[in-house]
């Protein structure tokens, strides 16, 4: 087996280091989004989890709808 002289490369110190953004904080906002948290039951818009419900479920939903009223 032959030794040979070869330079070692140091990746340890790396000088043009990445910004990466906040994902936890993506991830939040996201979820507030899609269940639309801060918004109340009249005002959401038809996206995310209501817009789920609503085209799956849409006459289960008028109907509880119907007979909370009474």
């Amino acid at each position: 087996m032959l030794a040979t002289n070869t330079e070692r490369i140091n990746f340890s110190t790396v000088k043009n280091k990445a910004e990466y953004p906040d994902l936890l904080d993506i991830q939040i906002k996201s979820f507030q989004d899609f269940f639309q948290l801060e918004t109340k039951s009249d005002k959401r818009e038809n996206e995310g989890l209501y817009n789920t419900f609503m085209e799956n479920f849409q006459s289960q939903i008028l109907a509880i709808n119907l007979f909370s009223s009474f």
